[in-house]
């Protein structure tokens, strides 16, 4: 991975991945596969992989805590306005009759809702906060989970360990299937500067993978070749394709406002294709509104808050609250 380059088609792949998670969210009638939206949260892994591995494969020891501090500050905030205005809704439409809801929202804030929300969807859905809205934060406490670990494997590691350990994670997929292989793939493609044989090694992976195996074992396989091919360095595209890359995330967030005005649409009576328009322009007015103000503050102003303390201290928080999360859940699992 060349230090310090930009590339272009990652912006589109962010935008395109957020509206597919949307499209298929929004899939009332089911015209589409039900892996779609998992398939685009896989690309979104596969692509974080191959960017963090590429920031912390050209970082130092002394660079850990502004790597934290950068994460923290870019993941936490945008997290942490959607659990609270989805939090809001909770208590305005449902109220917190129910326990459960408190349980989940402990999930999502310490980032451990993966492991515990998804696994009670199928029995639990109705004592999730608006019906189990919330559940594709799932994807962003496996990001962040990753974000914790990554610098550990990446520059404390050596070389030779870390490409160790990655593929592990990626054959283990083969045996149990899990949410890191595709991260661990993105990660593999920087470790190894995008190298031809990765790429070629990537797609031969998911084609067989797609013949022999299941879903879970041949998507990650897709999902990093699709980022090997986008990875083009290059100029950015312009100030619109930027926007498009950078309100990926808050669209992802709360792109469920956009399904709640979908449904009060068909509610009054207009047709299923106005009503996704309308709940689709919502949910992209409320994450570009959250780029250009709140995302985009962030990135440009963050390095003056920045001191080594902080970023130590953020890092702490994030194990912590992990820590205290996990052990929160198992005691909620045994009770």
């Amino acid at each position: 991975m060349v230090k310090g380059a930009y590339y272009p088609l990652f912006d589109y792949v962010r935008g395109l991945a957020a509206v597919g998670v949307f499209i298929s969210h929004a899939d009332k009638y089911h015209y589409l596969p039900e892996e779609v939206g998992n398939a685009c949260v896989q690309i979104f892994f596969a692509l974080s992989g191959f960017l963090i591995g590429g920031i912390l494969l050209h970082s130092k020891r002394m660079d850990i805590p502004r790597f934290y501090f950068n994460r923290s500050t870019r993941i936490w905030i945008p997290y942490v306005l959607a659990i609270f205005l989805l939090f809001l809704v909770t208590l305005l439409k449902q109220g917190f009759s129910d326990p459960k809801f408190g349980e989940f929202f402990i999930y999502m804030a310490t980032f451990v809702y993966n492991c515990f929300g998804p696994p009670q969807l199928a029995q639990s859905v109705h004592h999730m906060p608006l019906d189990g809205t919330g559940n594709h934060f799932w994807s962003i406490c496996v990001e962040e989970q990753f974000y914790l670990i990554a610098p550990f494997i990446i520059i404390l590691m050596n070389r030779a360990a870390a490409i160790a350990l990655l593929t592990g994670a990626v054959m283990f997929n083969f045996f149990v299937p899990h949410e890191f292989a595709a991260i661990s793939l993105g990660v593999l493609l920087a470790l190894a500067n995008r190298s031809s044989w990765i790429i070629a090694g990537s797609a031969i992976a998911a084609i067989l993978s797609l013949i022999f195996f299941q879903y879970e074992i041949w998507m990650p396989f897709i999902a990093v070749t699709i980022i090997a091919i986008a990875a083009q360095p290059g100029e950015s595209h312009g100030i619109v394709a930027k926007a498009i890359g950078g309100a990926s995330f808050p669209f992802y967030l709360n792109h469920w406002v956009g399904l709640f005005a979908i449904s009060a649409g068909l509610k009054i009576g207009l047709s299923y294709p106005i009503s996704a328009a309308i709940g689709f322009g919502v949910a992209a007015t409320i994450a570009v509104s959250h780029y250009l103000i709140i995302d985009r503050s962030i990135a440009i102003h963050r390095s003056r808050f920045f001191t080594t303390k902080r970023g130590y201290l953020l890092c702490a928080t994030g194990f912590a609250l992990v820590l205290i999360g996990a052990t929160f859940g198992l005691v909620m699992t045994k009770a």
